[in-house]
């Protein structure tokens, strides 16, 4: 993994894994609303953004719509993250021009790795 800059946009400040697994030469930025990390977006100029679906469906989208019109070449790949201590997920419909994922809480380091290779191709 290169060092690239990572945004996590994640409400659960408990929620470690996936994130423990990011390479540490990731400069990651971690927020805990949308709001914030529709804000850092342009500060933080993301190669990869791993969003909660622990968030609304309006609220993801609105941060997608965002993410979409930021990207400037192509679109920043996402991986979506389901809390599995979370009762309700939303994931949506989209296929991001195939730079989109879904891992849950409970996803191994190998796994993970493999899932950010494939997004970034």
């Amino acid at each position: 993994m290169l060092a690239q800059p990572v945004s996590v946009v994640e409400p659960n400040k408990k929620l470690i894994i996936p994130y423990k697994y990011l390479p540490l030469s990731c400069k990651i930025t971690r927020v805990s609303t949308i709001e914030q990390a529709l804000r850092n977006l342009s500060e933080t100029n993301p190669k990869i953004l791993f969003l909660s679906a622990s968030f609304s469906a309006s609220k993801s989208l609105k941060l997608l719509e965002a993410l979409k019109n930021f990207s400037r070449n192509s679109l920043i790949p996402v991986i979506i993250v389901v809390d599995l201590s979370n009762r309700t997920n939303f994931i949506p419909g989209i296929t991001w021009g195939g730079k989109i994922a879904v891992i849950d809480s409970n996803v191994s380091q190998e796994e993970l790795y493999s899932t950010m290779d494939r997004v970034f191709k």
